[in-house]
């Protein structure tokens, strides 16, 4: 789990100013990526992994991963709020609104969540949708 933190909420400088907002978002995205790098770096070093693939729920297809299962991986993560500041609310979505959850796990092949969803357009795509992948998956 990373996150912006909530500190940038607290010091946000322009309420109701659009274009302030719009600025303060990118920047809370940019953080929530160095932070995902870090954490990533840092297991890669502390557990000498190889290759990786990540996996979020609610990130892509509903049908692969449901968002309502955060719940199920907040309680595997244990003091998330205490630890990092992170909260879950009812209806799964995580505060601060730039926080992410999920695995990372080892893999021998590429794999991206992506390539198993179907959202063409999608701003946080990485890697193009697979239907071979996506059957195999289905058909299991």
């Amino acid at each position: 789990m990373a996150t912006c933190g909530h500190e940038m909420d607290r010091a946000f400088p322009g309420k109701g100013d659009m274009l302030k907002e719009f600025w303060w978002d990118l920047i809370k995205t940019h953080l929530l990526g160095a932070a995902n790098k870090h954490l990533s770096d840092h297991l890669h070093r502390k557990f000498r992994l190889g290759k990786t693939a990540t996996m979020r729920p609610g990130s892509g297809d509903v049908s692969v991963w449901p968002i309502e299962q955060q719940k199920t991986l907040f309680s595997l993560l244990g003091s998330v709020e205490s630890d990092i500041g992170g909260q879950l609310t009812e209806s799964c979505l995580m505060v601060p609104n730039k926080t992410t959850s999920g695995l990372l796990f080892p893999t021998e092949t590429d794999f991206r969540s992506c390539e198993v969803c179907h959202r063409e357009n999608c701003p946080s795509r990485h890697a193009p949708f697979n239907k071979d992948l996506w059957e195999d998956i289905e058909h299991e």
